[in-house]
């Protein structure tokens, strides 16, 4: 249950720190190669952006991606919230184009608007009892979403704040 803590906290609870988006995300830097004197000896680098332009150097990806696009986003977009298979037509790494424009500040508020227990969905897979499983989840996530009756309901003799996570009730 160690990986499973793992990847929920870095899913639900990642720290985005400044420095770590300007690392992963994008950043500019001087270039010392002399290669990009038309932008002012500064050159866009990043882990994201630089996979997302491998991955959208490659014909085939570069088709598949726009394949998605066609079929899986309506258009035009209906009224009200997105339909949930709308967001199979997007990217997730992003368009490298797009990556620039995105600020800390908007990571950081999409992920606090779309990261969120109720907003997922959860699988396992493999011979894993429900039981611990559950209650690693609820450990891990919801008593974490709101500690404040989490605590509350320890201090009273209860299990937790979030609600209950048995077999009995999936």
């Amino acid at each position: 249950y160690n990986l499973m803590s793992v990847y929920l906290d870095a899913t639900f609870f990642p720290l985005l720190r400044p420095l770590d988006f300007a690392q992963e995300g994008h950043r500019l830097e001087l270039d010392d190669t002399g290669a990009s004197a038309s932008s002012g000896g500064l050159v866009r680098k990043g882990v994201v952006l630089n996979e997302m332009k491998g991955y959208f150097s490659d014909g085939g990806e570069l088709f598949a991606d726009q394949l998605h696009r066609a079929v899986f986003a309506p258009e035009p977009p209906p009224p009200g919230p997105p339909p949930a298979h709308a967001y199979l037509g997007r990217n997730s790494g992003g368009v490298p184009q797009s990556i620039p424009a995105l600020d800390h500040a908007t990571l950081t508020a999409f992920h606090a608007a779309h990261y969120a227990p109720a907003n997922a969905l959860l699988f396992s897979y493999g011979a894993f009892p429900l039981g611990p499983t559950l209650s690693t989840l609820a450990a891990a996530v919801l008593d974490r979403q709101r500690p404040d009756s989490a605590a509350a309901a320890r201090a009273a003799g209860g299990g937790g704040g979030a609600p209950a996570l048995t077999p009995a009730a999936v």
